[in-house]
């Protein structure tokens, strides 16, 4: 299965980010990233390395799965849940923005 495109990885990093409840300066801190670079990745500018991702990982138990290819399957269910959750959300925002 291939991996999914800079766009749909960039709104799976801003998803994650906002199912914990933090911006991205709070996130980066946790997480460990530099926001600048961050900022980049969910604006879809440049593609999270490996590396980077890895830290998400470890930090919060996401899967490099869901991270590259949308894939909830082998994490928590209340995790996989919870980003449903964000991803619902964040549709029903983009439904109402009248731009």
């Amino acid at each position: 299965m291939a991996i999914d495109g800079i766009d749909d990885i960039a709104v799976r990093l801003k998803l994650a980010r906002k199912a914990w409840g933090m911006n991205q300066a709070s996130w980066c801190r946790t997480i460990g990233i530099d926001q600048q670079a961050w900022n980049n990745y969910e604006r879809g500018l440049r593609r999270i390395s490996l590396d980077q991702a890895i830290k998400i990982c470890q930090a919060t138990g996401i899967s490099l799965d869901w991270i590259y290819r949308g894939l909830t399957g082998g994490m928590a269910f209340n995790l996989a849940a919870k980003l449903q959750q964000q991803a619902r959300q964040l549709e029903r925002d983009e439904d109402q923005d009248p731009s």
